[in-house]
């Protein structure tokens, strides 16, 4: 027990998805911080663990649901 587990491939698509959400909004990443505290190019380069909180507010942020980010993973 205590192995860490990574799935590189589900936090690469999570990260694409977060990306195309923003831009679909044509907010860049200065207006997301400001409006949110949240560092958007941290979670969109896939390079750190994001937890669902995060996930959630940046969906609700967007007009979208985790449904619509999960959908399909």
């Amino acid at each position: 027990m205590g192995d860490y587990i990574r799935d590189e491939e589900l936090i690469r698509e999570i990260a694409l998805r977060m990306k195309r959400f923003r831009m679909e909004k044509g907010l860049p990443h200065s207006e997301v911080y400001i409006d949110t505290d949240i560092n958007t190019g941290r979670v969109e380069n896939g390079k750190s663990s994001t937890s669902v909180s995060v996930l959630k507010k940046l969906c609700t942020y967007y007009g979208k649901t985790l449904e619509e980010l999960f959908r399909g993973l």
